[in-house]
């Protein structure tokens, strides 16, 4: 693997895909937890040429100390053309049962089913979920987000199912980042999401949208360890920072400034969180942030001319 040389530490886990920074994985089950599903754009060819739009994407994983040692609970996939993340639901913990693994093996089946489809007509992304899910064979369940580039217009379709979710955010001339998009949680109550997997029916009610993008424009997938403690303004701060359409490692920065930002908070016992500001309009009480696996993608659309 062709690496990109930032600061890394035990727990962090950062790539690129996009014709840069690549893994090759066949086997889901034989990677490390905390490296999860990276492809080039067919799986097996690793020419940087191919045509057509894509999402030039960077991942960066930061397990919960506490799961650190088997890899977290989150799984992601990271393409030139489809990006998601899975967020293995914790509570499977109690009856011993390591829900990273089906977050993890079920990514595989979404990007496996997605190569078995491309080419056959229109693609729905919740069809897609609904079948990788039956295929999925770990006991667990998870929530899910992905983003599927159009390759010859300039589309973006997304998806989203629980507490995971995506923005979408466009740079302006002037230097400001507009959020067009961000998705809404699904839950069936406080601090409980919709979720696939054992126990549950199929995923049809996820959430799915087609976007009109730009070049340029920017996707942002994550995990509620993201989301519940990042409000929109810090993680259109991060992109800020980093992203100035010059160089295609700019994602990866974002990405890494995002993922740290969030862990940072999760610590702050007396910072007015998202997950905190959501605790008291349920009727709970949770003061400052929520220490969770951490798990965020930034994608960058970029047209072919």
């Amino acid at each position: 693997m062709k690496s990109l040389n930032l600061k890394k530490t035990l727990g962090l886990a950062t790539s690129i895909a996009g014709g840069l920074y690549l893994l090759k994985l066949k086997d889901p089950a034989s990677a490390h937890p905390c490296m999860n599903e990276r492809h080039t754009q067919d799986g097996g060819d690793t020419d940087t040429r191919a045509h057509g739009n894509k999402l030039i994407a960077a991942v960066t994983n930061i397990p919960d100390a506490k799961k650190r040692h088997r890899g977290g609970e989150d799984g992601f996939l990271l393409t030139r053309e489809l990006i998601a993340v899975a967020d293995g639901v914790g509570g499977w913990n109690r009856k011993g049962v390591d829900p990273g693994i089906f977050a993890r093996e079920l990514c595989g089946h979404v990007w496996n089913d997605y190569k078995s489809h491309k080419g056959k007509g229109d693609l729905s992304l919740r069809q897609l979920l609904v079948d990788a899910v039956a295929k999925t064979k770990a006991t667990g369940t998870s929530t899910f987000a992905m983003a599927l580039i159009d390759e010859q217009h300039a589309f973006l379709k997304t998806l989203n199912l629980g507490d995971s979710g995506f923005m979408i955010v466009r740079p302006q001339d002037t230097g400001e980042f507009e959020v067009l998009f961000r998705s809404k949680e699904q839950q069936y109550r406080f601090n409980y999401p919709y979720q696939c997997g054992t126990n549950y029916g199929p995923p049809n009610h996820a959430d799915t949208f087609v976007h009109s993008v730009r070049n340029n424009d920017l996707v942002v997938l994550a995990t509620d360890g993201v989301l519940d403690n990042l409000f929109n303004e810090n993680i259109v701060d991060c992109l800020k920072k980093h992203i100035a359409g010059q160089l295609d490692t700019e994602v990866q920065l974002a990405a890494t400034c995002i993922a740290r930002s969030a862990e940072l908070r999760s610590y702050q016992k007396d910072y007015d969180s998202p997950f905190a500001v959501n605790a008291r309009a349920a009727g709970r009480s949770h003061p400052g942030g929520k220490k969770d696996d951490i798990t965020v993608i930034v994608g960058k659309v970029s047209l072919e001319a």
